[in-house]
């Protein structure tokens, strides 16, 4: 299929299908860029395994960004190449608690990865965001964003 812009930024639609990686385990897969639109199992979609973040340098592993006005999670970012795989986040609730009464961030996951877009981490800036569940599940995972 061909890759669609869907903004001035260069933003493209993303084919993202989720793959087994080496790290992974059957209950939790991570994402894999790849050509075409696939289907995801949200029950098993999760977060990038990193063995350590690196201290000395910006890095987009697991982060929340802003592309213009909207959020969006970094699901896989490709360090080398500086590319970032993004899944839209949108308002979900309140939260409660500690943060009673903040928006409640969650990632907007589809039955495919039709709405993942790619993009160059230039285009994308870090975002002060907390996670609340601190779950490994993308789709179990709620955000606190601070600029929101």
């Amino acid at each position: 299929k061909t890759v669609a812009t869907v903004s001035p930024l260069t933003l493209k639609k993303v084919v993202a299908p989720v793959k087994l990686l080496p790290n992974s385990s059957p209950s939790q897969r991570q994402v894999v860029p790849f050509e075409g639109v696939r289907k995801i199992d949200k029950t098993t979609l999760c977060k990038q395994k990193v063995k350590s973040y690196p201290r000395d340098r910006a890095h987009f592993y697991n982060k929340v960004v802003s592309v213009g006005k909207k959020y969006y999670f970094v699901l896989h970012y490709d360090e080398p190449k500086q590319s970032l795989t993004l899944c839209p986040m949108a308002v979900k609730g309140i939260l409660s608690g500690r943060r009673q009464g903040r928006p409640r961030y969650q990632c907007v996951l589809e039955e495919t990865s039709k709405n993942w877009i790619r993009s160059h981490s230039k285009d994308c800036k870090t975002v002060e965001a907390f996670m609340v569940m601190k779950t490994p599940i993308v789709a179990q995972e709620a955000w606190d964003i601070l600029g929101a």
